[in-house]
């Protein structure tokens, strides 16, 4: 250590050797704790109503069919016992409309226009080809097909390239069933949901096959009414519950973390840029939480009295080393530079002239009586 060293240089030195002037106290903040509390809260929100939503939907769907399909399976019953099978049949093989086939015209287009249904029909499935497999018997027309024009006779009209074979196939295992069958077809009419019955003759014989559509749209119609109506109710629970959660967080987590780290960075400033330790003071936000972030920022002041009180206890010892190393250089009595003062100043000198840097000069000095001197 030189000897020339002032009290004042060493604390500087040792002080600052302990403290990192270049650190960074503030690192940047890639995920703050209240976006990410956020946006955990708005996926998990959107998660649950979408799972409610589709649940809900399915549940719906299957409601609404099964209550077509009852509709469906109550109208064409009706529709069956109004029918006079040998009569229809011998449309069928005459290709004349008798009077009762115009009666059963009547029956089901008013059918069709009281009751929400798309479309009551009977036919005849001939083949499963998708290629003329079916030939019409009767089907319902509406008042407004009626008033457009559109309404002609269908008796023994082909379905020609109409029906797609898929639809053929499902026709026909209607036909052969003995009950009422329920089927999806797609068509160039567009998507129905069907229920179909096969016809008797009197004699036992089947000849044809009563159908009734929904349309497919409508039973997604009710099921999406249904899901409305619960979503909506729960998204406005879920906005109350997410922005009550979001205060909290604020409340509890988020801006007295933000209090605390904005005073710990304050005493993190102080430290870089100050010398003394008094000047080491940590002011603790007030924060009542009664949460672990409250408690956190008893620790951190906890901490920082206690890197006080060390810094102040490196400052006393350097003060004391100083004084000693100081005592080991100086006489006592004339608190003139000694021996071993002499001998490092010589190394020192000795460094500086290996180095080509030394400048010095030698001055010798006599004094007398010097015993008397020392004595005295």
């Amino acid at each position: 250590m030189d000897a020339r060293a002032s009290p004042a240089s060493l604390r500087k030195t040792t002080w600052k050797s302990g403290m990192d002037q270049n650190s960074n106290n503030s690192k940047r903040i890639k995920r703050p704790i209240r976006k990410r509390v956020t946006l955990g809260l708005l996926f998990l929100i959107l998660t649950l109503c979408l799972t409610i939503g589709v649940f809900t939907y399915l549940g719906y769907y299957q409601t609404a069919q099964d209550e077509y399909r009852k509709d469906l399976s109550e109208t064409i019953h009706f529709i069956q016992e109004e029918i006079d099978v040998d009569d229809l049949e011998r449309c069928v093989q005459t290709g004349e409309m008798s009077e009762k086939y115009n009666e059963l015209q009547d029956l089901l287009d008013s059918v069709v226009d009281t009751m929400g249904i798309l479309y009551i029909y009977v036919f005849i499935p001939l083949n499963e080809t998708g290629v003329d497999s079916a030939q019409s018997v009767i089907a319902s027309n509406t008042e407004e097909e009626y008033a457009t024009g559109i309404a002609v006779p269908v008796l023994n009209v082909l379905s020609g390239t109409d029906c797609p074979e898929e639809v053929a196939v499902k026709n026909m295992r209607a036909y052969l069933s003995d009950e009422v069958t329920f089927f999806r077809t797609d068509s160039v009419w567009g998507s129905q949901y069907t229920g179909g019955l096969p016809l008797f003759n009197s004699e036992g014989e089947r000849f044809a096959l009563l159908c009734a559509d929904v349309n497919i749209d409508d039973i997604h119609h009710r099921a999406m009414q249904g899901v409305f109506n619960i979503i909506v109710p729960l998204l406005l629970l879920c906005f109350v519950f997410w922005v009550v959660c979001a205060r909290l967080v604020d409340k509890n987590i988020t801006f007295p973390l933000m209090q605390l780290q904005e005073r710990t960075r304050e005493f993190a400033a102080i430290c870089d840029r100050r010398n003394a330790p008094e000047s080491l003071v940590f002011n603790r936000p007030d924060i009542r939480t009664e949460n672990e972030v409250e408690s956190l920022s008893y620790a951190i002041a906890h901490m920082a009295q206690s890197i006080r009180e060390y810094a102040e206890g490196i400052r006393t010892a350097e003060d004391q080393t100083l004084a000693m190393t100081l005592l080991a250089y100086r006489d006592p009595l004339t608190h003139v530079k000694n021996a071993t003062a002499y001998e490092e100043e010589q190394r020192r000198l000795e460094r500086e002239i290996a180095d080509g840097q030394a400048e010095f000069a030698f001055v010798i000095v006599d004094a007398n009586n010097l015993k008397d001197i020392n004595d005295t």
